[in-house]
């Protein structure tokens, strides 16, 4: 059996920052953002015995890790934290490919975050939210791993399209409605490049 997720890429209009802790409990945050048709892709596929391998297409890498394996100084830490998180115990051959580079600035790990727990979230079937999906994401990377950022990025890839997020005591993501013309003219005018 193969199961697939993916989650999407993020552009940030504004309020970047005030997503982040302790900023947002104090004052509140709000950003808005779009998710993009750029996206992380993850192939999971069951094994025996009790190790996860992990291969990064993009990176042309492969690490493997005992289920369990608490030891965040590698490399590979997020899929560790995600695994330890959600107490999975069996083996998996994982795949992961992305459709824009390493540190790009776009949400990358958040999404490649998003689109595992999805991928454990359909495998495992434990009716996770969106609102779940990302708050996990968000307690791995920045709690358990203490990864720096804010709320945004996980919750921009979760719940895909173009929101309005606020933060203060709970994360609320509000979907921006828009007309096909609106999305027509900020294709138009929005220029990404990577430098």
């Amino acid at each position: 059996m193969i199961i697939r997720s993916k989650a999407p890429f993020r552009v940030s209009f504004g309020g970047g920052g005030t997503d982040m802790e302790p900023y947002c409990s104090e004052h509140g945050g709000y950003v808005i953002s779009t998710t993009i048709d750029r996206h992380v892709y993850i192939t999971l596929k069951p094994r025996s015995g009790k190790k996860i391998r992990v291969f990064s297409v993009n990176e042309k890498e492969e690490f493997e890790f005992n289920v369990g394996d608490r030891d965040y100084s590698t490399r590979f830490e997020l899929f560790k934290g995600i695994f330890n998180d959600l107490d999975i115990n069996d083996g998996f051959n994982i795949t992961t490919y992305s459709e824009l580079p390493a540190r790009s600035g776009m949400g990358g790990s958040s999404s490649l975050s998003v689109a595992l727990i999805g991928v454990l979230n359909k495998y495992y079937k434990l009716g996770l939210s969106k609102h779940e999906i990302a708050q996990k994401a968000y307690d791995v990377e920045r709690i358990e791993l203490k990864q720096k950022g804010g709320y945004q990025d996980q919750f921009a890839a979760a719940y895909g399209g173009f929101n309005f997020i606020e933060f203060k005591d709970i994360t609320t993501v509000n979907p921006i409605n828009t007309t096909e013309e609106i999305i027509n003219e900020l294709q138009f005018c929005l220029i990404l490049c990577y430098v």
